[in-house]
């Protein structure tokens, strides 16, 4: 992590450091741009009231008014890093000074400063960056230099070797690639052979398994048995086909659906099977049998078995066309906030949120719903909502709101045929949308024009409603009588 600062206070060897009205300081953080990256900040509830600004060039990551009040001296608010600034990350090279070692990574610079004229909250002892990690503690593939290894329940694995078998070279090969293995209890490299000694006629190795976040962990069992070679051709059992489920499965873009395979005869000597697509660009499996849809269109997933891969079973995989949609979407007081959501449809996955500048207004994202806050000047803003590869852009007006609406009458009365000009005055003058809509209750007595001008049809009552196109609250009534 590397500093610049300009206009900010603090002692940078401990990392406690604030903004001065006006002013800001930045770090060089490290980011991946394969994963939802957060920065995690810590702050103090002395700083309540204060607005921390975090940026990565002009892109706004948080505008967050500090208000904790729990009994924690210090506390750590997390945010999202959005794609518009995660596509700011530039290359940068580290050398270690003592191995000569060097780390190529991408960094981003993240500036801290305060509100407008106002001095940052403090960033006490911790900043950081951080990524989603995976939740899976699986095993994709268990191997030895000796015998065949099959898997004989969602936990449990057999190897049988030779009678004068003294050890094995057992290879794991992890669903993550950053989970972590112990074997009996041991951290092992899982990059690396393990040498197992075989000294008695059935060996029970207990393998631990942590996924990415070493967090999730699962339990697994290799029993490896002794037998002399007539025995193990005795006991080979073939596998006759495969059942799959299931069959076809329809899923949306980043959805995943956990195929389940079983060999028949269930007591085969080797129960292991290979996942493949047809069409990786519309769906991938990985070697346990997850499926994760990529873009629309159809992929036959095909199950074989490992000891003889011309049986076969198939899932076919249909992704539906994607669309996302941006609701709530209406001009915007000054000074107001305006709740956005988003609808999905046939597409999961990270929702990122930007706006095109903070000159007029800020966003605030939480998942599917983002809050804009409108600054106190007119202009408009363009807000887009992202998932993955698909998004959606609307322009928002921040607007001097319309707060009143005089008609030129209130009641009126009016002979069948006979016409109207309802005219519509807005206050105050300057309001930046002045266009009204007429709604009559009673079409079949009277009706109006976009225009407001009514005309008479039959004897009757109704009543003329007029409101404000951009302050829907904002309206205004004429009671009509018709008479013959």
């Amino acid at each position: 992590m590397e500093e610049t600062g300009a206009g900010s206070v603090g002692d940078m060897g401990v990392l406690t450091r604030y903004a001065k009205a006006g002013g800001s300081f930045s770090y060089l953080f490290k980011v991946d741009e394969t994963k939802t990256n957060y920065i995690t900040c810590q702050y103090a509830p002395d700083d309540n009231g204060k607005t921390m600004i975090i940026k990565a060039g002009d892109v706004v990551i948080a505008e967050d008014k500090l208000s904790y009040y729990g009994e924690e001296e210090l506390y750590s608010v997390k945010y999202e890093i959005p794609a518009e600034a995660m596509a700011l990350a530039e290359s940068y090279s580290l050398t270690d000074a003592t191995t000569g070692i060097t780390d190529n990574r991408k960094v981003l610079r993240i500036s801290f400063s305060g509100a407008a004229n106002q001095e940052s909250p403090k960033l006490n002892d911790s900043a950081y960056t951080s990524t989603n990690y995976d939740n899976n503690p699986g095993i994709a593939a268990l191997t030895s230099d000796i015998g065949t290894i099959t898997k004989t329940a969602d936990n449990a694995y057999n190897l049988v070797v030779p009678t004068n078998t003294k050890q094995i070279q057992l290879s794991a090969k992890l669903a993550n690639s950053y989970g972590l293995l112990y074997v009996d209890d041991v951290l092992t490299d899982d990059t690396k052979k393990k040498t197992i000694a075989t000294a008695q006629d059935e060996t029970v190795i207990n393998l631990l398994v942590y996924a990415e976040d070493h967090e999730t962990s699962a339990n697994y069992q290799l029993t490896i048995i002794k037998k002399d070679e007539e025995e193990v051709k005795n006991d080979d059992v073939a596998v006759a086909s495969i059942q799959v489920a299931p069959t076809a499965k329809e899923l949306g873009i980043g959805e995943t659906v956990q195929l389940s395979a079983a060999v028949v005869p269930a007591n085969a000597t080797n129960t292991a099977v290979t996942y493949t697509s047809s069409n990786p660009a519309v769906a991938t499996v990985n070697e346990a049998g997850l499926v994760t849809a990529k873009a629309a269109g159809t992929a036959t997933i095909t199950v074989a078995s490992a000891a003889n891969p011309a049986v076969t079973a198939a899932c076919v995989i249909t992704v539906l066309t994607p669309s996302i949609e941006m609701t709530g979407v209406a001009d915007v007081a000054k000074g107001k906030s305006l709740k956005l959501k988003v609808k999905l449809n046939n597409i999961s996955g990270d929702v990122k949120w930007s706006i095109n500048s903070t000159k007029y207004a800020t966003i605030k994202a939480n998942g599917a719903s983002a809050t804009l806050k409108a600054k106190k000047k007119v202009g408009k803003v363009k807000v887009t909502v992202q998932v993955g590869d698909l998004k959606v852009t609307k322009t928002i007006q921040v607007v001097n709101p319309v707060k009143k609406l005089k008609l030129s009458k209130k009641s009126l009365t009016l002979r069948v045929k006979k016409t109207y000009k309802l005219k519509a005055t807005v206050t105050p003058k300057n309001a930046t949308n002045k266009k009204v809509t007429y709604t009559s209750s009673n079409p079949k007595v009277a009706t109006v024009s976009a225009n407001g001008k009514i005309k008479a049809l039959k004897k009757g009552r109704t009543t003329i409603t007029v409101q404000s196109k951009s302050n829907p609250k904002v309206k205004a009534t004429c009671k009509i009588t018709v008479k013959k």
